[in-house]
């Protein structure tokens, strides 16, 4: 895998690790921080301002977006199940 996911400015940011270039850029929600990102089989999970995004890792589109709703805008710790 070739590339970098960054989670900044209230963007998800897929950059080529060999070369630096931007391959893609999403913005997520209106807040300036991005507190955690996570890559898991082809896609890039973004939690900002309260709300996860499943970004596709691939083109940066959002694919979905849940509000948490009950859950406040503290930090978020993700994790994946390996079978």
């Amino acid at each position: 895998m070739d590339n970098l996911y960054l989670g900044i400015n209230g963007k998800a940011v897929c950059i080529n690790k060999k070369t630096g270039d931007i391959i893609w850029s999403t913005k997520l929600k209106s807040s300036s921080a991005v507190t955690n990102i996570f890559y898991d089989d082809g896609f890039v999970y973004a939690y900002s301002s309260g709300h996860l995004f499943c970004v596709d890792a691939k083109s940066g589109e959002i694919k979905w977006e849940n509000g948490l709703s009950g859950y406040g805008y503290g930090a978020c710790i993700m994790a994946s199940h390996i079978q």
